[in-house]
């Protein structure tokens, strides 16, 4: 079996499935031709000239009665067998076609289920994922999921260095007159893979983790420069033999091990010694870890979260559903988490206690529905140096709550559900025998006008949510400097024959 030959250079079958129900191959090549063959005999089926450029992807459904076709062009075709009086043949004809994507799409996926719903998944050059639905492939919808990272690998630090990591290095960078300098750069000699760094507020320590070994590093700046020297103690290593997450506190070093298992040491001038080992209540397998000044915040894949602090006793602090999503500690100690469904919580910590805040109590139940509605889930969340805002970012957005003004309630932005109740074991926090869902509107009203800190009136014209979606993929942020914060976007990147096919504008 042979493809069609092209005049100018050898053609290319890029890909190839085969359809055992109906007794034939599909092949796609670079004439941008996509072609049907019998396997008993061998022969060309039939062909179709349906794509402008090279056809790089093929699937099929289950009982080989449709094949989606994409390639160079970003187009996504359909080819369906036809049948006649309740009859198969043999004859495919070409249905429909979507242009979804805005660069190559590299491959395609099918997935079906017992109860006769198909998702097709498509995905490319452009690190975005399409599905939609296989029985409305023609006009049905669709999602975009923009391709994220789940881990991040960069620490922003206040005083203007940016550390980020990858693989076994770490690279500072420090910001000057606008510009960014690399001042300094290190590489693990262990093969496995950085999992977390964190950097003390002095700069003066650095902590690297991989799944087999936990390093420290002393940092000295000289000039725009970072020297970094390694501290050695044997014990210590033997102590520790990986970690998932690492936290530096002045001198003090809170490792959260691969085995989840939590440790607290102090960092010396010459050793570093175990000061005790945190354990949780109820938790077994730890999901993330958050470290305070005196105490840290565990979170559970079960939706438990404790708080342990220093010298002292687990205690929990609530339990969630759905499931905590990020947890942050604020300038005045407190404790924000922000759940599955996009609701913002503020706890306050007085020694092994924890309760709901006043602004929580207010509005933790009455997000703005913009935020509430967004497409792209949140990846992170941290507080303003020297202000009450906390800031929460996705891939394409970023937006900020201030925690001392209440979220307006009004009809118009419907994000009171009226009747609502939660079970009290969920996220519904007794405060007095009622829970936030309990609150009628005329209360919520009068909540919303009790705008009042430390007896002065905040300002009116002070915004208490705002929201932007003016970025490209983010890949981290934080407060950087005093009154600064800084964004660190995932650049355009450039990849052999990566420009789109250029199609026909369409004029209306």
């Amino acid at each position: 079996m042979r493809v069609d030959k092209s005049k100018t250079e050898s053609t290319l079958v890029w890909s190839i499935i085969t359809l055992p129900q109906r007794g034939l191959i599909v092949s796609g090549d670079s004439t941008g031709l996509v072609k049907f063959w019998d396997v008993s005999s061998f022969s060309l089926v039939q062909t179709f000239t349906s794509h402008d450029a090279d056809v790089l992807t093929l699937c099929a459904d289950y009982n080989g009665e449709k094949v989606f076709s994409a390639g160079v062009d970003r187009k996504i075709h359909q080819f369906s067998l036809l049948s006649s009086n309740g009859k198969r043949s043999s004859k495919w004809i070409h249905s429909f076609n979507r242009l979804l994507h805005s660069n190559d799409i590299r491959t395609l996926a099918i997935h079906e289920s017992l109860h006769g719903s198909g998702l097709l998944v498509s995905g490319g050059v452009e690190r975005s994922v399409v599905i939609q639905s296989v029985s409305q492939f023609q006009d049905g919808p669709y999602k975009k999921i923009v391709i994220s990272q789940q881990l991040r690998n960069v620490c922003i630090h206040p005083k203007n260095l940016i550390f980020m990591w990858q693989d076994q290095s770490v690279k500072a960078w420090r910001t000057i007159d606008g510009s960014h300098k690399l001042v300094s750069k290190i590489t693990m000699a262990d093969d496995s893979n950085i999992t977390d760094v964190s950097v003390n507020e002095e700069v003066s320590l650095m902590a690297v983790a991989t799944s087999t070994a936990v390093k420290l590093f002393r940092l000295k700046s000289e000039g725009i420069k970072l020297t970094v020297t390694k501290i050695r103690d044997s014990d210590f290593d033997s102590i520790i033999s990986g970690a998932k997450s690492v936290a530096l506190k002045n001198t003090d070093l809170v490792v959260l091990t691969c085995d989840n298992e939590i440790y607290r040491f102090n960092v010396g001038e010459s050793e570093i010694s175990l000061i005790e080992e945190l354990e949780t209540e109820k938790i077994s397998r730890v999901k993330s870890m958050t470290v305070g000044k005196d105490f840290v915040v565990i979170a559970g894949f079960d939706g438990i979260i404790e708080m342990i602090p220093f010298k002292g006793k687990a205690s929990l602090m609530t339990r969630i559903t759905p499931y905590p999503h990020l947890i942050t500690i604020s300038n005045k100690n407190t404790v924000l988490i922000l759940t599955q469904d996009n609701k913002l919580l503020e706890f306050e910590v007085n020694g092994s206690e924890s309760t709901l805040s006043a602004w929580s109590k207010r509005n933790s139940e009455f997000m703005p529905k913009p935020f509430v509605k967004l497409e792209d889930k949140p990846e992170g969340m941290f507080a303003e140096n020297d202000s009450d805002r906390v800031w929460i970012y996705g891939s394409t957005w970023l937006c900020f709550f201030d925690l001392l003004q209440n979220i307006p309630v009004t009809k118009s932005n419907n994000n009171v559900v009226a009747g609502k109740k939660r079970a009290r074991d969920g996220l519904a926090i007794e405060e007095n025998g009622d829970t936030i869902d309990s609150l009628k509107q005329s209360q919520v009203d009068r909540l919303r006008h009790e705008i009042m800190v430390e007896g002065e009136e905040i300002d009116a014209s002070a915004r208490p949510f705002w929201l932007t979606s003016k970025y490209r993929p983010i890949l981290a942020a934080d407060s950087f400097g005093a009154e600064s914060i800084v964004v660190v976007e995932r650049p355009l990147f450039s990849l052999p024959g990566s420009k789109a096919f250029d199609l026909p504008k369409l004029k209306v």
